[in-house]
């Protein structure tokens, strides 16, 4: 974990700071010459002009260095493969007009626990007063646009979630919702601006005022770009504004899907994936707005419980579908030319493929305007392809869920999801169980019309192989045919202690020894993948083991729990022994042939055990001898050493 210490335009540092070790020192400064961080509102009308109060414009600020610093510390990057660099320890020293409001311990504990949960990072700040030339936030009025008489306020960024939500305000609920965007860069600038120029065309009777902030680090570039805590700043800059003219709301508009943060794709687990408008998230901002602007403005997500799809109806219900294409939803749009402005690939890229298509508009999304088609284009290996099988394979996992109580074990994020002070938890729990099927049947049925259009294509084996059409076709979308499933015949002593163990199944397990994602390990069985994280692995890798130290395999809690000196791992599993049994379980739900996941790895008695004889093991002792994580390798070797003394040993080694 990196340590930085920041200085924000020439705060007071403490002392105790000062002669601490630090991975890393940097300064901020938006004032004065050497200043690296724009940060500046412009067409402000007069309502606004000097009624940003003394305690909201102290909000923007810090939210302003906390963006900017987001970008000044690396997470990593492309070396480390495994993310063990991911969460960094800030603290940052930042200058406001009111250092003991802001340094009480309550407040304090409420931002540092909403940055944490959205960016995955430790928080800390010291907080000193302010110069007399930063008192104000810097405004730049245009009198001749007014801001009428608003009652809520839109974060507008141009893409189609905030489109489809500003719209569907003003047509079905005769809203008059004022505009902000955070401008990070003059392309998105652009887009947002013809935007708004189409729906003052299109919608005369409100005028759309529209207030555009900027906010970004000068000179070099980022070290980092996954700008995690954007939508900290973003809802700050719309709660100041609606603050400011008295409106009550401010809408972040996101699809349900998106919000949710659910591991859609097996590279997007947690804060990999952004939270800007998960419900905790909106909920924790909504706590620290009250104890900043008591009384003002709430955030809401008015898309929470909707899909991409139905969204994008709001549209069609407006008659204004020729706007889509005018909304950019891509997260690569950097360099990308005006006419393809979408690289096709990205998670956004390729939810709003579907969701077109799905809602019927494809022929206001044009796949031409996208660099990559991703139904029937060559997939380059790694993050995008991954990005687009694991997209198709989570709608696969949602749609085989049975029961609501099989998708909150499969998902166990989605009770994260629903808040403690919900009045009616339980609906705001079907709502989006319902809302996620819907997404899933929408992506299917997306998925079969386009299999259906490309038959021809698909019979002449014209595609390229890593299409997804291609790969959604295979056995299991992820690349080609299933592994080969090994042939094992039991001795006759053998199935005498395959009888008297009272195994569940014959199933063979192949422990490959491959690695995908993050930390993601390959187990087949039956021929089918299944995804183990490390800490999951380990623990499957003790109960194969076991197998091999004794007939019936089981393992009794305390054995399982306890490492038996493994290096670096006192504990295999956690206190939260179900918990954990259950996520090693479920990665192999719907993978086994005729057989629970539950009946696999079976428990008796609070013992638990792999339920199959250890010949029907096997694994690449060459590639987990290579494995990354010493623990691995040490059970390798144990692994290793028990089967040295088992006869017969045909059948091991390579999986």
């Amino acid at each position: 974990m990196t340590r930085a210490l920041i200085r924000c335009d020439g705060a007071a540092v403490p002392r105790e700071l000062e002669c601490q070790p630090w991975d890393l020192r940097d300064a901020i400064n938006y004032r004065g010459g050497g200043a690296d961080l724009t940060l500046r509102m412009q067409n402000v009308s007069h309502a606004l002009r000097g009624n940003v109060e003394a305690r909201a414009a102290d909000l923007v600020r810090i939210a302003a260095y906390v963006y900017a610093a987001d970008q000044i510390v690396g997470r990593g990057g492309l070396t480390d493969i495994y993310g063990d660099r991911w969460r960094r320890e800030f603290w940052l020293c930042v200058p406001v007009n009111d250092p003991d409001f802001w340094s009480d311990s309550s407040l304090h504990g409420v931002l540092s626990d909403l940055l944490t949960f959205l960016s995955e990072d430790s928080w800390t700040f010291r907080f000193s007063r302010v110069g007399a030339d930063q008192y104000q936030l810097p405004l730049e009025s245009n009198p001749a646009s007014p801001m009428g008489w608003p009652d809520s306020v839109f974060l507008f960024s141009g893409g189609a979630d905030s489109l489809c939500a500003v719209i569907e305000e003003v047509t079905a609920r005769q809203g008059k919702p004022a505009l902000v965007s955070h401008r990070a860069a003059p392309y998105i600038d652009h887009r947002q601006h013809n935007l708004i120029r189409l729906l003052r065309e299109r919608l005369p009777q409100w005028d759309f005022p529209y207030t555009s902030v900027w906010v970004h680090r000068r000179g070099t570039p980022p070290n980092d770009s996954s700008q995690r805590t954007r939508s900290f700043l973003y809802s700050g800059l719309g709660a100041v504004v609606a603050n400011a003219v008295g409106a009550s709301r401010v809408v972040l508009a996101d699809n349900g899907v998106v919000s949710l943060n659910l591991p859609i794709s097996d590279q997007l687990v947690g804060a990999l994936a952004s939270r800007s408008t998960h419900p905790k998230f909106i909920h924790q901002m909504n706590c620290l707005l009250e104890k900043v602007l008591p009384g003002g403005p709430v955030i809401a997500n008015t898309l929470w419980d909707k899909t991409r799809p139905e969204g994008l109806a709001l549209l069609k219900g407006a008659g204004l579908e020729e706007l889509l294409q005018e909304s950019n939803s891509c997260s690569n749009t950097r360099g990308l030319p005006n006419v393809g402005p979408h690289c096709g690939v990205c998670l956004q890229c390729v939810d709003r493929r579907f969701a077109t298509i799905a809602a019927g508009l494809q022929d206001h999304d044009l796949k031409e305007r996208y660099k990559t088609d991703v139904f029937r284009h060559e997939l380059p290996e790694g993050k995008a392809r991954d990005t687009a099988v694991s997209y198709l394979r989570f709608a696969r996992r949602v749609s085989a869920a049975e029961s609501d109580d099989d998708l909150l074990l499969e998902f166990p994020q989605l009770q994260e999801c629903v808040l403690p002070t919900d009045p009616s938890p339980d609906e705001t729990a079907r709502r989006l169980i319902c809302m996620l099927r819907r997404h899933a049947d929408a992506v299917l049925r997306v998925l079969a019309g386009e299999i259906g259009n490309a038959r021809h294509e698909l019979a002449i084996d014209c595609l390229p192989v890593h299409s997804l059409l291609r790969l959604a076709v295979a056995a299991e979308p992820g690349g080609g045919a299933r592994p080969p499933v090994p042939c094992i015949k039991l001795s006759e002593q053998e199935e005498t202690e395959f009888q008297q163990a009272r195994f569940k199944s014959r199933l063979t397990i192949q422990i490959t020894g491959q690695t995908t994602g993050r930390k993601s390990n390959v187990v087949v069985v039956d021929g089918n993948e299944a995804f183990l994280d490390d800490a999951d692995f380990i623990v499957f890798l003790r109960l194969a083991l076991e197998l091999l130290h004794s007939n019936a395999g089981f393992l009794s809690r305390q054995q399982l729990r306890f490492g038996e000196g493994l290096q670096g791992e006192l504990e295999l599993m956690p206190q939260g022994f179900d918990q954990a049994l259950g996520r090693v379980r479920k990665a192999f739900r719907g993978r086994l042939r005729g057989l629970k996941h539950t009946e696999f790895i079976e428990v008796q008695r609070r013992k638990v055990r792999l339920s199959t004889h250890w010949r029907y093991v096997s694994w690449n002792e060459k590639a987990l001898r290579q494995h990354v994580d010493e623990r691995v390798r040490l059970l390798v070797g144990r692994i290793a050493s028990a089967a040295a003394g088992r006869e017969p040993q045909q059948g091991q080694g390579p999986a």
